[in-house]
């Protein structure tokens, strides 16, 4: 369908929240990528009169959460692009006097940058895995990548601005 004819451009529009009657563009990355991840936090089971003899995968799901928070607020220059990592769940336990064995947290990354998106990926891995090391727990961590940052091409951008004026 690309082909016949021969296609130069796409151009695309999403309802998002803004003033009723107003279109809104701009060239360059205007949508942030948007995927999902999940880290399981395994430590070792005992009860909750001897913690000792455990490895309370709560407590180093609870570091893992709080370091995960520095990627955005001292490990990245926001200053190039925006960036927001959200733990959305964290689930642990089903007795009030077990430490558990397992710990599950979900969330989302946004990236306004493919290569900031890269790059904190690897800096969540690294920051559960090292925290739960250091507390001699495991934490797996799995990134499911959705849509890709949404890049618009300046000069096409450029283009339509005075078609938008005119329409």
């Amino acid at each position: 369908v690309l082909d016949g004819p021969a296609v130069d451009a796409i151009f695309a529009l999403h309802v998002g929240p803004g003033p009723l009657g107003f279109v809104e563009y701009r060239g360059g990355p205007l949508q942030a990528s948007t995927d999902n991840f999940r880290i399981v936090v395994r430590g070792k089971q005992t009860h909750g009169a001897m913690p000792a003899a455990g490895v309370d995968p709560l407590v180093v799901g609870a570091q893992i959460l709080l370091g995960v928070q520095t990627i955005v607020s001292r490990q990245v220059d926001l200053a190039s692009a925006p960036l927001v990592v959200t733990v959305g769940a964290f689930h642990g336990g089903l007795r009030e006097n077990i430490i558990p064995d397992t710990a599950v947290m979900i969330g989302t990354i946004r990236a306004l940058s493919p290569t900031m998106r890269t790059e904190v990926h690897a800096r969540l891995k690294r920051t559960a895995e090292n925290i739960a090391a250091a507390s001699g727990a495991t934490a797996e961590v799995t990134i499911v990548e959705g849509y890709p940052v949404t890049v618009n091409d300046i000069a096409l951008a450029e283009f339509l601005g005075p078609v938008l004026r005119r329409t």
